[in-house]
């Protein structure tokens, strides 16, 4: 116990000198720093520093109680103030002479700036602030870039999307249009129809009215069929429902009709006549007898009855073909080279007289030009289904 206490005591008594002994040294070396005025920025450095170390060491309680750690680190915060303090006083005496040797150059400088500060305070803009100015403006003008840069996308964007949208505007107005033009004409077509049927109803009424007028207003007399057996043999009650005077007699030539003219025509007023004549005259006459004779026929009409309308039907053709059907003795020597050469003659003369020609020729011949079969009894004379196409094509004229 006696030996630590001394150790102890010991301790304390070197604590209390190394204090002393600071407290010596620093408030020297504090007023030897503090009149030397220096200006250069490492001198000023290093006086800051050497005051807070002091202070610091100013502000470390002297009664503590020290172990040996704490006595050998104050030995060595007293060693690096005292290096610290020498090696402030060799810089300061180097910035001295640094000044006494540059005084002639120094004396009309301000040392407070250097060249680069006063010239950059001469032109009120620091380098700094240029840098920064230089750092902002990149900056301003990037986030400007990128404003743009977004304006314009989304511009770019808006464009693409009105044009979609006039796109979609103009396909869809187009098709509503064509709709509507389809539905129009629809429409129109459909009423133009009906109106077009309604009339072709009408007009067919109208017909069948001014027929059934007409027919009312036939007289016995008006309408006269005047030929041969072809004639004579046709049922005017099957296939007419208005009175036709019969003039038809079988056997009946061209010079038969010329010669009977008075009691098969001028005895009646008739407004049309129908003439069909000179199948029986081919068995002995050539073919421009018979059209003379036609043709003096239609004359002595004219002269005696002119309002009367004349229709001239074309000889009817025959068929001497071998088929069982045919009675040769019937047709004889008739042959249709002759009735197309006098049918010919017929047409050229009605055309040159205004006279109406029938060609009946063409309605019931067959492909050769012979008479079809189910057109005829014996290859001269008619059947019904031929007397029915026959009224079929006079109908046309008679009303």
């Amino acid at each position: 116990m006696a030996n630590n206490t001394s150790n102890i005591k010991k301790n304390t008594s070197r604590t209390t000198r190394s204090g002393n002994s600071s407290k010596d040294v620093v408030p020297k070396r504090n007023s030897s720093t503090t009149t030397r005025k220096v200006n250069d920025k490492e001198s000023t450095i290093s006086k800051t520093s050497i005051d807070e170390v002091l202070e610091k060491a100013r502000r470390a309680p002297v009664n503590k109680r020290t172990t040996p750690k704490d006595e050998v680190k104050k030995d060595n915060f007293t060693r690096t103030t005292t290096s610290t303090s020498k090696t402030v006083t060799k810089r300061s005496g180097t910035t001295n002479s640094r000044v006494n040797k540059n005084k002639a150059f120094y004396d009309d400088e301000d040392l407070s700036l250097t060249r680069q500060q006063k010239f950059n305070f001469d032109s009120n803009i620091l380098e700094d602030a240029k840098e920064d100015k230089k750092i902002d403006k990149n900056k301003i003008k990037e986030e400007s870039s990128k404003k743009t840069n977004s304006k314009s996308i989304k511009l770019k964007h808006k464009k693409v999307v009105m044009k979609k949208v006039n796109f979609v505007l103009l396909v869809s107005s187009l098709i509503g249009l064509l709709l509507l033009i389809l539905l129009f004409d629809i429409y129109h077509f459909s009423t133009y129809n009906h109106s077009k049927a309604t009339e072709k109803q009408l007009k067919k009424q109208v017909v069948k009215l001014q027929k059934k007028q007409q027919i009312l207003n036939i007289k016995y007399g008006d309408i006269i069929y005047l030929g041969d057996s072809i004639t004579e043999y046709y049922n005017f009650n099957r296939y007419y429902n208005y009175p036709i005077v019969k003039s038809g007699i079988s056997g009946y030539k061209t010079d038969d009709i010329l010669n009977n003219l008075d009691s098969m025509v001028f005895k009646y007023e008739p407004k049309k006549i129908f003439l069909l004549i000179g199948t029986n005259d081919l068995v002995k006459k050539d073919p421009s007898y018979i059209i003379d004779n036609i043709k003096t026929i239609v004359e002595k009409i004219k002269e005696k009855k002119p309002n009367t309308k004349m229709y001239i039907q074309s000889i009817y053709p025959v068929n001497n073909t071998d088929n069982e059907k045919i009675s040769h003795k019937m047709v004889k020597n008739r042959n249709n080279e002759d009735i197309i050469e006098i049918n010919k003659g017929i047409k050229s003369y009605c055309d040159e007289n205004d006279i109406t020609y029938i060609d009946m020729y063409k309605e019931l011949s067959d492909k050769e030009g012979n008479l079809k079969l189910e057109y005829t009894i014996e290859g001269l004379h008619m059947s019904d289904e031929a007397y029915e196409v026959i009224s079929k094509k006079l109908k046309r004229y008679v009303l």
